[in-house]
């Protein structure tokens, strides 16, 4: 799990010098201004691609640990605020089966205290999410109750 302010992404190398990566960033630089909920786009690449969401955040309750074992989520908040607690998969415990088709899997939400952490994904901001980081999004944070976002699905 990364995350910092959406500026200082060319400050990671990793980044910088990747074609993929400089490819997902470049285009959330010049498109997160302008694009609408529900937006769906395709890379040249046709595994990676970006959709713009925006939703009512909710309680710790009421959300759900997800993670992808086939796409890293570039999540890239537009307005507003999101909470989203973080634990590595390796310390869940999953519930159901893996949704090939939407790349899903869902797990147990454990006890608080044995959270890794809470990411406060601000306006302007964005965290990169690994197919390790079991991942509960949509979570009130700092009296936010929504949140329009921008997530590129990296293979």
């Amino acid at each position: 799990m990364l995350t910092d302010e959406f500026e200082n992404w060319t400050t990671y190398k990793s980044f910088s010098q990747s074609p993929i990566w400089s490819a997902a960033f470049n285009w959330i630089g010049e498109n997160a201004s302008s694009v609408s909920e529900g937006y769906h786009y395709d890379f040249n690449d046709q595994s990676m691609f970006a959709r713009v969401m925006s939703y009512d955040l909710k309680t710790r309750e009421e959300t759900k640990y997800e993670s992808h074992k086939h796409t890293i989520d570039l999540q890239y908040t537009m307005n507003g605020c999101e909470g989203i607690e973080y634990t590595p998969t390796k310390l869940l415990n999953t519930v159901g089966e893996y949704i090939s088709d939407k790349d899903f899997q869902f797990y147990e939400t454990p006890s608080p205290d044995s959270s890794y952490g809470l990411i406060k994904n601000y306006e302007d901001h964005f965290c990169v999410l690994w197919p390790s980081d079991g991942h509960m999004p949509q979570m009130k944070v700092n009296n936010c109750e929504h949140v329009r976002k921008l997530v590129v699905k990296i293979p």
